[in-house]
């Protein structure tokens, strides 16, 4: 990873396993621009008390402690100048720094797991990185990056927590419309069942009333019979 990479504050696509290796690309980085920070603090310091200085020394006896007002004037002009530059380069690389702790944190923005493993690699640089190899400025921004890992280890966790119960809960949902579902096909059939036993249960019953309306006929027909047959012996 390129200090371009750490200015431009973009994410590209790392995985779990090389994560490590970024994030030991980037904590050197961030060492190396610590570095250009404090050297450009110094420079501002060194170039304001030159500035203070030449000022102070002209007051009191320009000719004597700077020779001439042209010579003063050039001297302060040009410790202005470097302290103008230094406080550019001082700028910038605050805000390269900005942007090397905010890459950190979009690292471990994609899962828990990534998070994590973010956090137990700053954790570990910052225990091997030895005592002037990071300001105590720089220290407390990455203790502020791994406090801000940590809230969002936990909301992802928060996160996984709630998926789970969602996922029981339709699990569970799920099932008791499987159940319902059988049920309803149990009651459908057992419809079924009984619309086919009326049916026979009708069937059974015409049948039935066929059977003693051909009953009656006959003994209807087998009355007449005897009838005729008894008035026939008396004729």
């Amino acid at each position: 990873m390129s200090e371009n990479t750490i200015v431009d504050g973009e994410i590209i696509n790392v995985s779990e396993e090389e994560l490590p290796a970024v994030i030991s690309e980037q904590f050197r980085a961030i060492v190396e621009i610590d570095k250009k920070i404090e050297a450009a603090e110094r420079a501002c310091a060194a170039a304001k008390e030159a500035a203070d200085n030449i000022i102070l020394h002209k007051g009191l006896n320009g000719k004597e402690a700077i020779g001439s007002t042209q010579n003063a004037v050039r001297s302060l002009a040009d410790a202005q100048a470097a302290l103008t530059e230094a406080q550019r380069l001082l700028f910038e690389n605050q805000a390269k720094m900005a942007d090397g702790m905010r890459y950190l944190l979009m690292l471990g923005a994609s899962s828990i797991a990534t998070t994590r493993t973010v956090i137990l690699e700053l954790e570990g640089k910052m225990k091997q990185a030895a005592g002037e190899e990071l300001s105590e400025r720089a220290k407390a921004e990455l203790m502020d990056v791994i406090r801000l890992l940590r809230d969002q280890e936990s909301a992802f966790s928060r996160q996984e927590r709630i998926a789970g119960a969602v996922k029981a809960n339709s699990s569970a949902i799920d099932e008791i419309h499987s159940v319902d579902a059988q049920q309803d096909e149990t009651d459908r059939r057992h419809d079924a069942k009984d619309q086919e036993h009326d049916a026979k249960d009708k069937e059974h019953d015409e049948l039935l009333l066929q059977i003693k309306r051909i009953a009656f006929a006959a003994l209807g027909v087998a009355g007449v019979a005897l009838v005729v047959a008894i008035i026939a012996l008396f004729l």
